[in-house]
């Protein structure tokens, strides 16, 4: 009798105790002071939003991931990192304020608190551009959420400077951690079956043989050049098509090498630098090493104080910002964006509208931007682009700057504004998540690029065209290639 009377008690105070929390967790959440006093609480009540926490996590991992994803072993363990971090500068801060017992209620509370932030900012962060001010909002509420949630427990624990050492002791801890801490989903996007392994065919040529020659094509390309005119803002071109294994970007190069000469009235003054077993015998391949070589003997041509380099490259990006370049079993290097802006600048180019039809390509524009530079990327830094593939015969970047744009009009700026929204359109109808193209636009660029299109006379629109056929008569006329009996090697990337 006595024990079941003593449980009867415990429950309403139990749920008193649980709407009390939940109560004071609502009220940090709208930035409010909560009500009541900062009592001592137990840890099962912590443990059960702890728990709460990585639940809501894992759901909304499962909405916003799409498949094909596999499991990622890993992320429980790194999503615990912030509970045991919750608890650090809740015990900091309860110290601070010479209130230790009420450790627990600071870390229970703050943690509830923040569910409907993180529900909420989930779902509002895939819409915002890359770069918004938007984005630092987390930063801001979490700021505003500590100052609330320290002169809450410090109400009546001495000297009136005490919530607000607590509170900045426990920013300068929270705060550089959300900016550290990389994000960890419960399920990653990439193939799953990394132990299934196809073992390459041998290439039908010598590898030494293809790296050798590069020098010397890479002359013949350069000498072929046009020279520039004096008194007349010329525009010079680069395309890189990166991966040998897939003819789309092949296609883009071949595509922007005819627009050049025939729509935007610069015949001659495009260097193509492709990786591609139809283009390998006649073409310069697209490694950083023949990029460098490439930017170097542009700017030599070129009038540097007037004239202008478009630089089309084309190919896989990762979200560590690197672009793709492969033809196996040549080990290539990826371009990374120091590297290239590097490479820019050793050139002396100082005119530049620079392309970059990537996955994740809006990771270059911090590293390339100036004053002289227009930088044109396919997506934003955390966000992939579409239309790769064998399947393909141009990416949608592509298509909708290329084809659709410059092809109908010689202003970058107007051609990348009608790209954008094509771009947006196609993926509404596909049910993509929005890439987001971004654009950076240097002060002094856009009267240089006025000053080009006055000088030239826009030719007919060109039609799009898959390049096989042109590819296959240029290589009839090249040199024979050396068989190898060397195996490819298996290259990985994103």
């Amino acid at each position: 009798m006595t024990s079941a009377w003593i449980e009867a008690e415990a429950a309403p105070r139990r749920s008193g105790e649980s709407m009390r929390v939940l109560g004071q967790a609502m009220s940090l959440a709208l930035l409010t002071r909560p009500k009541g006093p900062a009592a001592p609480l137990g840890g099962a009540a912590y443990a059960v939003v702890a728990a709460l926490y990585l639940l809501l996590g894992a759901v909304l991992d499962d909405l916003l991931i799409e498949a094909p994803r596999w499991r990622n072993e890993w992320a429980f363990l790194d999503r615990s990192f912030p509970l045991l971090i919750a608890l650090g500068i809740s015990a900091l801060a309860a110290a601070i304020l010479g209130r230790p017992r009420i450790w627990l209620r600071l870390a229970t509370v703050g943690l509830l608190a923040l569910f409907p932030a993180m529900l909420l900012w989930r779902f509002i962060a895939e819409a915002l551009p890359d770069g918004a001010i938007w984005q630092r909002l987390p930063l801001v509420y979490c700021t505003a959420l500590l100052v609330q949630m320290a002169r809450w427990a410090g109400r009546g624990s001495g000297p009136s400077t005490r919530p607000w050492l607590a509170a900045g002791a426990a920013a300068l801890i929270v705060l550089p951690t959300i900016l550290a801490l990389p994000y960890s989903p419960y399920w990653w996007t990439e193939d799953a079956d990394e132990d299934a392994v196809v073992e390459p065919p041998a290439p039908d040529f010598s590898a030494e043989e293809l790296w050798l020659a590069q020098p010397e094509r890479l002359a013949r390309a350069v000498a072929r050049l046009t020279p520039q005119q004096p008194n007349r803002v010329d525009l010079y071109t680069i395309g890189v098509a990166g991966d040998a294994d897939e003819n789309v970007f092949r296609n883009e190069v071949r595509y922007l090498e005819a627009l050049t000469r025939q729509r935007l009235a610069e015949p001659g003054r495009m260097l193509s630098l492709v990786n591609h077993p139809e283009t390998r015998d006649e073409l310069p391949l697209a490694t950083f090493s023949n990029l460098r070589a490439a930017l170097k003997a542009v700017g030599e041509r070129m009038d540097r104080e007037q004239d202008i380099l478009l630089l089309f490259l084309t190919s896989h990006g990762s979200p560590n910002h690197e672009f793709y370049l492969g033809f196996d079993p040549l080990p290539l290097d990826p371009i990374r964006p120091e590297a290239l802006r590097a490479a820019l600048d050793e050139a002396g180019i100082r005119w530049r509208v620079l392309v970059i039809s990537a996955c994740y390509s809006g990771g270059f524009i911090d590293a390339l931007a100036s004053p002289e530079t227009l930088v044109l990327t396919a997506a934003r830094r955390d966000r992939p682009s579409f239309g790769c593939g064998s399947a393909s015969d141009i990416t949608w970047f592509g298509q909708a700057l290329l084809v659709e744009g410059l092809n109908h009009s010689t202003d970058f700026f107007e051609a990348f504004r009608q790209a954008r929204a094509s771009i947006r359109q196609r993926e509404r109808e596909a049910g993509e998540r929005p890439s987001y193209p971004q654009i950076s636009r240097g002060s002094a660029i856009g009267a240089q690029l006025e000053r080009w299109r006055k000088a030239i006379a826009p030719g007919p629109v060109v039609p799009f065209f898959v390049a096989d056929a042109v590819d296959r008569r240029d290589k009839s006329t090249a040199q024979p290639a050396v068989n190898a009996a060397a195996p490819a090697a298996a290259q990985d990337r994103d």
